[in-house]
C-alpha cells in the first residue's frame, strides 16, 4: 500500500494508537486499550500503575473516576484498535506485516477481508484456486491508499468469548442482557430474551449517536456565542482601564506634586481591579475552551469508532460513548461573563480641600456583581406598611457583594416618573426601598450613575402580591441595550419583556417557545460604504446624489455628505454601490427593521433602471460582485423600473438565482414615490421575511434555508444616479413604534 499521506496514517497512529502515559503501542496481549468515561483511552498497564484508593485519574484530563476493589474491567476494552493497527501497518510498510496464512513469515502483500488474514503471493495464489476460497474478498495492498474509507477493510471478526464458542461469530444482540452474542448462545441461553440481528441494533445506535453528535456539536456555537461576549466583556474592561487611567492622571495634572503618592496608590488599585476581572473571565472563557475540546474529541471518538465497521467491537464501546454524549449536553452554561467589566475612577471630590481629604481624595468604582445570580424582590411590610424592594448583588459564584455602589431608583406609574431616590448600603450587602405607595408601579434600578443597568420590572400591588420564588431576577440588556417588543400589543405599542433563551431548546431537538423579536440596533457604516454614495450626519439616510430634491428645507440632520473612513478598518467596498451595516445579525438573534425609500426620475425611461437593492450576504461575500443578488450564498430584494409599461419590479434572489418577483403600477413621469419595507431575520429558523408597509404590511415573500452560523451583514445600495434621485432610510430601535407580530409568525 503505497501511502498517500503519511502525515494523517502519523496522527491516527498517535491519537488512537499510543497510550498517553507510557506512549507504547496498544496490544491484545499486554496492553489492552481501555476506555474511559471520559473518551480518552490508556492501557491497562498504565491503569494498574495510576490506581489508587479505588481510583483512578485520567492523565489527558484530569477527571477521576472510582474503580471498585481496583478492577479495571469497569473500563470496556476497544477491540477497534486492532482493527486501526492493521490499517496503520500496512500504510506505513512496518516490518511486522508479514503473512498471517502459513508459516512462511513472507512479507504480506494482500489481505482478505473474509479471513482478516494479511497474505504472501502464495495465500493469495491458493485464495484464487481453491474453490473454498472463492467468495472471498482479497485486495492488493499497493494498489490500495492510506485513506479513511479504506479503513473498514481492515476490521477483525469479532468471536463469541463464552467457553466453548470461542470460533464463533457474534451474528446477534441480547437487548435482554446488552450484549453481543453467537448463534449457539442464542439458541442455548437466550431463547426467552429479547434477540435481534446485530446489524440492525447496530445501524439504530449508530444513527441514535450520529445524530447525538450532530446535537453536541450545536453546544461548540453556543460556547462561542459566549466566548463573544466575554471577549467584549475583556475588551471593556481594557478601554474603562484606559479611560480610567486617563482621566485620573487628567485630574492630578496641576497638583501632581502633592499627589503623586495617593495616584500611584489608585494606579496600582485599577491594575489590581482589571486583573482581577481578567483573571475571572480568563477562568471562564478557558472552562469554554475544556467543553469545546471535549465535544470535538467526542465527536472525532465516534466518527473513528464507526469507520471500523466493527459492530461489535463499537457495540461493546458505545454505551460509554452514549454516557459521555449525555454529561456533556447536560452541562449547564453560565450564558453571562462572570465578572463585570465596569471600571472607572471617580475623582467628584478632588475640588474638596485637599491637605484635610488628602487621603480620601478619588476612589475606584468597579463591581463584581453578576446579573443572572443578583436578586432583586419584594418584601411585604407589618401591619399593613407599604411594601419593600431589595436588591442583593452576588458574584457568578452566588457570593453576597457587600459593595458600596450608588444604586438609582426611579419609580414610574402609568408611564410618568412619579419619583426617584439613591439607595445607600444597608445591612449584610443589601439595598432597600419603601415604596411610596401601593399600586401598579415600573421600578428602573441602575448603578454607578446610570452607566449599569442593573433591573427592570412591576412594583407589588399589595402585600397579598408578594412571592419571593416568583421574583424576577435582574435583566440583561445587550450592550446596546435592544428593548424587546411583545407580539400581544401588536400595534398599539411596546412593552420590554425579558429575553427567551433558546439555546437550550436547540440542543434538545424541542420546539421553540414564542418568539422575542428584538429592534435592531444597527446604523450604516461609513467605513465600508463606495466612493459613489452618500451618508447623512445620523448615519441612516443613503443617497446615490450629493444634491438631492427628495428633502425637506432645513433638515441639516439628513442631508448628503463626505464622510472620513477611519483608517484601522478597510472594510470599504469596492465594487458594490452600497454600504454595510455597523454590526452583523448573529445567533441566536431575531431582529426586526425597517427602509423607506423615496426615489423621483428626471426623465421618461429609454431603458430599465435598477432603484435600490438590500441585500443579506456573508462577510466575505459582500463586494464580490455589483450586486447582493448575484452573490452565492445570500439573498436580496431589489426594485427595477420598467421603461415599457412604467412597473416597478420587485426581484427576489436567493444563492444567486432569481426565485420570485412582483410588480407595482408606477408612473415614472411624477415627481416623487415613497415605498416602505419591513424586514425580519430569525437566525434561529434560518429565515428572512420582507413586508411591504406601503401596502398596509403585505407579506411578499420569504426567504428559508438561510446560513447564519457565521453571521449575516445587511448590506444597502442605491444606483443610477444620472436617471433617478434615491433616498433610502433606515430605521432601527426607537423609530420602530410597533413590530406587526402577525404577520411574522
Amino acid at each position: 500500500m503505497e501511502p498517500t499521506d503519511n502525515t494523517y496514517v502519523q496522527k491516527l497512529k498517535e491519537r488512537f494508537l499510543e497510550c498517553p502515559v507510557c506512549l507504547e503501542e496498544f496490544s491484545q496481549e499486554s496492553r489492552l486499550p481501555r476506555v474511559l468515561p471520559c473518551l480518552h483511552t490508556h492501557c491497562d498497564s498504565c491503569l494498574k500503575n495510576i490506581v489508587k484508593d479505588d481510583s483512578v485519574k485520567c492523565s489527558l484530563c484530569q477527571k477521576s473516576y472510582h474503580v471498585p476493589d481496583e478492577n479495571l474491567t469497569v473500563f470496556p476494552t476497544d477491540y477497534t484498535r486492532k482493527d486501526l493497527q492493521d490499517f496503520v501497518r500496512a500504510s506505513l510498510h512496518r516490518p511486522d506485516l508479514v503473512c498471517e496464512g502459513c508459516a512462511s513469515n513472507d512479507i504480506a502483500k494482500f489481505r482478505c477481508t473474509t479471513c482478516d488474514h494479511f497474505l504472501c503471493d502464495s495465500c493469495k495464489e491458493a485464495h484464487r484456486r481453491l474453490v473454498v476460497f472463492k467468495t472471498h474478498y482479497v485486495f492488493s495492498l499497493d494498489e490500495e491508499q492510506s485513506s479513511e474509507e479504506n479503513i473498514s477493510k481492515f476490521s477483525h471478526q469479532a468471536f463469541c468469548e463464552t467457553q466453548g464458542h470461542e470460533r464463533e461469530a457474534m451474528h446477534y444482540y441480547c437487548t435482554t442482557c446488552d450484549k453481543s452474542i453467537c448463534t449457539r448462545c442464542f439458541l442455548i441461553h437466550h431463547k426467552r430474551h429479547a434477540v435481534e440481528d446485530i446489524q440492525e441494533v447496530y445501524g439504530r445506535k449508530k444513527a441514535s449517536l450520529q445524530n447525538d453528535a450532530q446535537m453536541l456539536h450545536s453546544r461548540i456555537s453556543e460556547c462561542n456565542m459566549i466566548r463573544k461576549k466575554v471577549q467584549e466583556a475583556k475588551e471593556e474592561v481594557e478601554r474603562n482601564r484606559t479611560k480610567s487611567v486617563d482621566e485620573l492622571n487628567t485630574t492630578f495634572e496641576t497638583m501632581i506634586q502633592i499627589l503623586k503618592r495617593r495616584r500611584d496608590d489608585l494606579l496600582n488599585k485599577i491594575q489590581t481591579v482589571a486583573s482581577r476581572k481578567n483573571e475571572v473571565l480568563d477562568h471562564q472563557e478557558n472552562n469554554l475552551d475544556i467543553i469545546v475540546k471535549s465535544v470535538e474529541n467526542c465527536c472525532e471518538f465516534l466518527h473513528q469508532s464507526l469507520t471500523y465497521n466493527n459492530q461489535p467491537a463499537f457495540l461493546k464501546i458505545a454505551p460509554i460513548i452514549s454516557s459521555r454524549f449525555a454529561y456533556l449536553q447536560s452541562l449547564t452554561l453560565d450564558e453571562e461573563p462572570y465578572e463585570s467589566s465596569y471600571l472607572s475612577f471617580n475623582g467628584l471630590n478632588i475640588e474638596l480641600t485637599f491637605e484635610t481629604f488628602i487621603q480620601t481624595i478619588g476612589n475606584i468604582e468597579s463591581s463584581a456583581f453578576y446579573r443572572p445570580k443578583t436578586r432583586v424582590y419584594a418584601e411585604p411590610g407589618t401591619n399593613g406598611s407599604p411594601s419593600k424592594i431589595v436588591i442583593e448583588f452576588q458574584n457568578f459564584e452566588g457570593k453576597l457583594l457587600e459593595e458600596n455602589l450608588e444604586i438609582e431608583v426611579t419609580v414610574s406609574k402609568e408611564g410618568e416618573i412619579h419619583s426617584k431616590a439613591r439607595l445607600a448600603l444597608g445591612d449584610r450587602g443589601r439595598y432597600e426601598m419603601i415604596l411610596p405607595a401601593v399600586g401598579s408601579y415600573e421600578l428602573n434600578l441602575k448603578a454607578f450613575d446610570e452607566k449599569m443597568p442593573v433591573w427592570e420590572g412591576a412594583a407589588p400591588k399589595s402585600n397579598d402580591d408578594f412571592d419571593p420564588d416568583s421574583a424576577r431576577g435582574p435583566e440583561r440588556p445587550p450592550l446596546p441595550k435592544d428593548e424587546l417588543l411583545h407580539p400581544d400589543h401588536g400595534n398599539k405599542g411596546v412593552q420590554s419583556m425579558p429575553t427567551v433563551n433558546h439555546s437550550d431548546d436547540l440542543a434538545s431537538g424541542l420546539s421553540r417557545p414564542e418568539r422575542s423579536i428584538t429592534r435592531a440596533t444597527f446604523h450604516l457604516d461609513e467605513t465600508t460604504m463606495h466612493k459613489s454614495q452618500f451618508l447623512s450626519k445620523n448615519r441612516k439616510n443613503l443617497f446615490n446624489r450629493k444634491q438631492t430634491r427628495l428633502l425637506q428645507e432645513g433638515d441639516e440632520e439628513r442631508k448628503p455628505i463626505h464622510t472620513s473612513v477611519r483608517s484601522r478598518r478597510e472594510q470599504k467596498v469596492q465594487r458594490h454601490q452600497g454600504v454595510k451595516s455597523s454590526t452583523p445579525i448573529t445567533l441566536p438573534d431575531d431582529v426586526y427593521f425597517e427602509v423607506d425609500i423615496s426615489y423621483q426620475f428626471d426623465q421618461n425611461l429609454v431603458q430599465d433602471v435598477t432603484i435600490f437593492e438590500i441585500g443579506f450576504a456573508n462577510d466575505s461575500a459582500v463586494d464580490t460582485s455589483d450586486t447582493i443578488g448575484n452573490d452565492k450564498h445570500s439573498c436580496s430584494i431589489a426594485a427595477h423600473a420598467s421603461s415599457n409599461d412604467g412597473t416597478i419590479r420587485f426581484g427576489f434572489k436567493d444563492n444567486g438565482k432569481l426565485v420570485s418577483s412582483q410588480a407595482t403600477q408606477a408612473n415614472t413621469s411624477s415627481k416623487c414615490h415613497v415605498m416602505s419595507l419591513g424586514l425580519n431575520v430569525d437566525t434561529q429558523s434560518q429565515s428572512v421575511i420582507v413586508l411591504d408597509k406601503s401596502r398596509n404590511e403585505v407579506n411578499m415573500f420569504k426567504f428559508t434555508n438561510q446560513d447564519y452560523r457565521t453571521g449575516i451583514w445587511p448590506v444597502f445600495g442605491v444606483f443610477n444616479s444620472q436617471k433617478v434621485d434615491v433616498v433610502l432610510t433606515l430605521k432601527s430601535g426607537d423609530d420602530i413604534t410597533y413590530i406587526p407580530f402577525h404577520l411574522l409568525r
